[in-house]
Parts: C-alpha cells; sequence; structure tokens
C-alpha cells in the first residue's frame, strides 16, 4: 500500500516544511552521540575503586606526592568520588595527572574542550591549580606554561582566577566566583584566539593573551603552604573533547 497524498488543502512543501521544522527542534533539544572518528571525547566517573597510582578510575589516572588516594563517602549526584590530599609537611604537593611513567601531554594549540568537577575541602593556606599545565612538579609561577584555573589565598585571592601563562608572562584575571569548600563545575574551551573559561555552567570571561605553545599535561595540583595542614580535595569527574579530521 502507497503513501497517500496530502490531506486537501494541505500542499507538499508545506508538509516538507512541517517536518523540517521538527527536526529542527529535535536537533535543539538533544546532544547526538558523537562520532568516534572525528571527535576523541574522553569521559572519567572515578567508579571503580582503586587507589594504586596508574589504575586509578577508568582511564588509569596517576597521583604523586602527598598523602594518599581515598575513596571517600559518597554524596548525591556524584556516584564516583576520589579523595586526593597533601601530606602534613609544609610546600608539598599532590597531583592526580594522566599519564604512565611519564606525564601524557597534549598540543597547547589544540582546541580541548575540558570539564572537571571538585571539591576543595578546605580555603586556607593552600595553592590549587586545575588545567593542563606544562609541569605539575613546580609552583605555577610565569615560567611554567598552562591555562586554567587557581586559587592562591597567600596572593590575596577570594575567588577562582583564570589564567593563562605562555612561559615568560603570565595573565591572570579573577572570575568573580567565590571560592569555597563546594562542588565546582571548572571547564575551559581552548579557542583559535584564546581561552574560555566557565564555572558551573556560566561564563566568565576570556583570556586571549600570553597563550602557551608548549605540550602540556592534563591534571591538576594541590599545595599546602602551612605546617600540620593536609590539604584536601575531591574529585567527581573528568571530561575532555576535541575535534579532529582523520
Amino acid at each position: 500500500m502507497g503513501f497517500s497524498s496530502p490531506p486537501g488543502g494541505v500542499t507538499q512543501a508545506q508538509v516538507d516544511s512541517s517536518i523540517a521544522t521538527h527536526a529542527a527542534i529535535e536537533d535543539a533539544h538533544h546532544t547526538w552521540p558523537v562520532d568516534p572518528e572525528d571527535t576523541v571525547d574522553i569521559i572519567e566517573e572515578f567508579l571503580n575503586g582503586s587507589t594504586i597510582t596508574g589504575e586509578i578510575g577508568s582511564l588509569g589516572w596517576r597521583w604523586l606526592s602527598g598523602g594518599p588516594i581515598t575513596i571517600p563517602t559518597l554524596a548525591a549526584n556524584h556516584p564516583g568520588i576520589y579523595g586526593h590530599q597533601t601530606s602534613t609537611t609544609q610546600n608539598t604537593h599532590a597531583q592526580v595527572y594522566l599519564g604512565a611513567n611519564t606525564f601524557d601531554l597534549i598540543l597547547a594549540a589544540d582546541k580541548w574542550d575540558i570539564t572537571w568537577i571538585v571539591s576543595p575541602l578546605e580555603t586556607t593556606s593552600l595553592i590549587l591549580w586545575i588545567g593542563p599545565s606544562e609541569s605539575l612538579a613546580q609552583d605555577t609561577d610565569n615560567t611554567v606554561e598552562r591555562y586554567g584555573f587557581e586559587y592562591d589565598p597567600g596572593a590575596g585571592d577570594t575567588n577562582w582566577m583564570r589564567v593563562t601563562c605562555d612561559g615568560t608572562t603570565e595573565t591572570r584575571e579573577s572570575t568573580g566566583v567565590a571560592f569555597a569548600a563546594d562542588w565546582f563545575k571548572l571547564r575551559t574551551v581552548r579557542t583559535a584566539t584564546g581561552v574560555d573559561f566557565y564555572i558551573n555552567g556560566t561564563a566568565v570571561g576570556s583570556i586571549t593573551a600570553t597563550l602557551p605553545t608548549s605540550d602540556l599535561t592534563i591534571g591538576l595540583k594541590l599545595k599546602n603552604t602551612a605546617a600540620l595542614a593536609n590539604r584536601r580535595i575531591l574529585l567527581d569527574f573528568f571530561r575532555a573533547q576535541i575535534a579532529v579530521s582523520r
């Protein structure tokens, strides 16, 4: 049995237009699966329960220095959580990063879209860096190429700061979002002209100057700045996406 013609008074052009309109509405309300051939989509839910460096999460994250990785009490809407902390020795670093025996690297100029969901547990006596960095093993001064979010109350910060650094000069600006012992969704989007920054889904500024050009490591770093004060952070989610042509 064939298809019948449109009912009286309705043209085929009107039918075609209605179909196209509904298709556009569907596209606007759905996030369709990415094509793995032209999009690299890396997702980490931190669900596997291992605390062994190199076996953390499904991607095999490594932790370096500081205190141990722990499995804390779960929280609503955060089904998989890892905790990391510094030691109680002043100026110790605690890093979490993707890599094997050495840090894995990404190209700084590649247009990665990177999201972390984390919760710091303290707001004093610490320095926290989250984002791609040339080195997670040293302090984030203006000799370390990087872009991302930073908080350093010793430098007078009360808000999350957005940062880029080309290895010589640093651009460091307030996002206007107060730092707190709470959950944050931190997103950076590298574009052709700079880096766009988002916190909890809201745009908090862009930087187009002092952009890094060297290979960078994906990860985060926490440092304690006072003796007998171990600083802690909870990790819930990570995602990195980039469009490729291959």
